[in-house]
């Protein structure tokens, strides 16, 4: 498969697919691509006699024309963009691995954004396009480098108080230095890094449990209930308990 050449002529559809456990759907000669992706839960696509699994660990790129058949093995959301093209090569579906969902993720949520909420085609394709450079570019020389301020960053999401500056002492490199590789890597600097992943675990925390809205915001990190539903809405367009009555699965 190449995307080189691929130039996006429409965007059809940017929605987020709420996925029950058990449902099946038969689906023939699909109208668009579709690139999809998982913020929690487990599907199965059966195309060509192959199963394709979509869950965290990677996006899948969806054929036009296909005819397929989609078990839900989890409850979840999947974020999906339905797309017309040229120039693009895709006869069966394409898993695509993520190191981490996150900067993915967060290039949707700004692609939503601009579609949906702002119906700013313009940069809604721009922010398509980045998306795809997101998922399809590989790591940089950086990545060893990074790792161990990346094993840091997971350990301390949850502290209020982390800082650009102990990510790059746990890398060992100056704090201008970390900076630019991390954001090389990841497509975004580490602060929207730090901020989009502590909504992605409260997005979670607010599907899945019956913690208030209190108790998320301190457990992802956040300082203060109010910065964390400011920094929510501003995010995502809903309040964080507008989200919770949309997709509680509890």
């Amino acid at each position: 498969m190449r995307i080189s050449n691929m130039i996006v002529t429409e965007i059809c559809e940017v929605l987020t697919v709420y996925s029950v456990k058990g449902d099946h759907l038969h689906r023939v000669d699909r109208e668009s691509y579709g690139l999809s992706l998982c913020r929690s839960g487990r599907i199965v696509y059966r195309h060509g006699g192959r199963d394709f699994v979509s869950d965290a660990a990677s996006a899948i790129l969806l054929p036009k024309g296909a005819t397929y058949d989609l078990n839900r093995q989890v409850t979840g959301m999947f974020p999906l963009v339905n797309f017309q093209a040229t120039g693009l090569t895709l006869d069966e579906f394409t898993l695509l691995p993520l190191q981490n969902p996150v900067p993915a993720l967060f290039a949707y949520d700004a692609l939503f954004r601009a579609f949906v909420q702002e119906k700013n085609h313009l940069r809604a394709m721009r922010c398509l396009y980045e998306l795809f450079d997101l998922i399809f570019s590989a790591p940089g020389d950086g990545e060893d480098i990074l790792a161990p301020a990346e094993c840091y960053l997971r350990e301390h999401l949850a502290d209020p108080d982390l800082r650009n500056a102990d990510l790059a002492r746990a890398a060992n490199v100056s704090e201008v230095y970390f900076r630019k590789l991390f954001t090389r890597r990841h497509g975004v600097s580490p602060r929207r890094y730090i901020l989009a992943a502590r909504l992605e675990n409260a997005k979670r925390r607010l599907a899945g449990s019956r913690e208030s809205v209190g108790e998320i915001a301190a457990a992802c990190g956040f300082s203060d209930i109010f910065h964390f539903c400011r920094a929510f809405r501003d995010a995502v367009g809903c309040t964080p308990g507008e989200y919770r009555k949309r997709v509680s699965v509890i």
